[in-house]
Order: C-alpha cells, then sequence, then structure tokens
C-alpha cells in the first residue's frame, strides 16, 4: 500500500470524523459514539447522538465562521445520510473511499461482533 494513498485516506476519513463529531457536540449536546467500520470498498464512519433534531445542511455566508460541516462531509464522503433512531437519536454516516482507491487494499473487514447495530443498513440515499 502507497504511503500517500494511505495518508489520503486516513486524512479524508480523519475530517469527516472530524466534522461529524463536531456538528453532533455543537447542536446534539448529549452523548457520542462513534464507529469506524473497514467495508470490503470503503471505511464507514458513524457517528450517533441522543437528539432527535434532524440535520439541517445550512447554507453559509463567506464570512461566517460555521455551518459548513455537513457540506464538507458531502464533498468528501462517497455517499452519506442519516438514520434516525426509534429511542430519539440519531447516526449520521458516511463512506469515505471506493474500490478504485489503493489506499483500501490492505485495510482488514471486520467481520467479527456486530458492525451495523448502531447504523443500520446502509441504503439510504446521499444526503
Amino acid at each position: 500500500m502507497a504511503a500517500s494513498a494511505t495518508t489520503t485516506l486516513v486524512d479524508w476519513a480523519s475530517l469527516v470524523v472530524s466534522e461529524l463529531v463536531t456538528n453532533a457536540a455543537v447542536h446534539a449536546r448529549t452523548e457520542i459514539v462513534v464507529r469506524i467500520v473497514a467495508q470490503p470498498d470503503c471505511l464507514l464512519i458513524a457517528v450517533t447522538d441522543g437528539s432527535p433534531r434532524p440535520l439541517v445542511l445550512r447554507c453559509c455566508s463567506e464570512q461566517s465562521t460555521t455551518g459548513r460541516g455537513l457540506a464538507i462531509v458531502a464533498s468528501v464522503a462517497r455517499r452519506w445520510g442519516t438514520e434516525q433512531h426509534r429511542y430519539g437519536g440519531k447516526t449520521v454516516w458516511a463512506e469515505v473511499g471506493a474500490l478504485e482507491d489503493p489506499a483500501l487494499v490492505a485495510i482488514p473487514v471486520d467481520r467479527g461482533g456486530d458492525p451495523g447495530r448502531e447504523v443500520g443498513p446502509v441504503e439510504l440515499e446521499p444526503g
């Protein structure tokens, strides 16, 4: 695996995690659970919070210092979406990487446990 490809994937995944966690911390103000699961063709990043409030993709002025997190996630992730939970919380998920991405060749796939428990099926349309 090429170091630059690995660095790129790690950088994009780190950016997505940072934006989703920041969004949850600022807006949900509840406990936050972060899951990162290596899928065969991507990294699945999921951030769960306890807020029932749906996400809002904002339009920001150039002078605004906040409100760009989901737009950044949408521009970096190949797909992203949200799942509302019946207990009142939600999970925001994003997929980073693609089959063609050489950085994914050596990433082990987690086949143990229950990796989709909090995220549910990743069949939602991109945000």
